[in-house]
């Protein structure tokens, strides 16, 4: 099972032989992954080779650890809900099309004042007002997506709490006004203790961020995002054309 004299550090040969025990379902979900010391002199390598490929498939959720109990087989939920890259869509819509529920909590809003970065994107002066909040989506009762977010008051100064449970988007074209385009900037990153307390991620496991300008038809910045998205309830797409 394990070449020396492969190119493939072994480690990596090892996290491969796990991964196709736990796919063929040879230790099913909810049991218990034997030992570090039990696979170690099973495979002749060492507990630090052993913990090291334990390690990566705890980090892409194919096992969990459970301190004082050893390491499980985790049940991995391959459905996820499919993003485009390439259009703005509603967040509730979009989950009650896959026929889950969606819910959303309004962890913080309030007016504060722009710093020197947040009002070079929005395009207004320093110390002006805005709004942040953090809104946290769920699918059900799992959380997927946590948004904070800096938005003009200028704009919006009868914006409430009560709009940002519902539907931030509607009130906005309520308003009259019309929505442009979003300029995303994505990448992977592992979150800060907040924002992986707030998606139930374990420790070191990544979010995809984005890094968001929202413009309206007019070209006028009005909100400045950055959005955590649990890679285990998301994919993204993105359609390219032939140029």
């Amino acid at each position: 099972m394990i070449d020396r004299n492969s190119r493939v550090p072994i480690y990596v040969q090892i996290e491969k032989y796990f991964l196709d025990i736990i796919n063929r379902k040879e230790i099913k979900p909810g049991e218990l992954f034997p030992s570090e010391t039990t696979l170690s002199k099973e495979l002749e390598v060492s507990r630090m080779t052993i913990r090291q490929a334990i390690n990566n498939l705890v980090l892409n959720g194919y096992l969990e650890r459970s301190r004082g109990k050893g390491t499980f087989v985790l049940e991995r939920n391959l459905e996820k809900l499919e993003l485009p890259l390439d259009k703005l869509r509603n967040f509730s819509r979009e989950v009650q099309k896959s026929g889950k529920i969606p819910k959303n909590t309004v962890v913080e809003f309030k007016l504060v004042e722009a710093s020197e970065e947040i009002a070079q994107i929005l395009k207004i002066k320093k110390g002006e007002r805005v709004y942040y909040m953090e809104r946290l989506r769920c699918l059900g009762d799992i959380p997927a997506v946590l948004e904070q977010t800096y938005m003009r008051y200028d704009l919006f100064e009868d914006l409430t709490e009560d709009v940002i449970m519902a539907s931030k988007y509607k009130y906005i074209k309520e308003k009259g006004y019309k929505i442009k385009e979003s300029k995303r900037e994505i990448l992977a990153e592992v979150p800060l203790g907040d924002v992986a307390a707030l998606l139930k991620l374990k420790r070191n496991e990544p979010v995809l961020k984005a890094k968001s300008v929202t413009y309206l038809i007019d070209g006028t910045p009005f909100e400045y995002s950055e959005i955590s998205y649990n890679q285990n309830k998301y994919k993204f797409t993105l359609v390219a054309e032939y140029d």
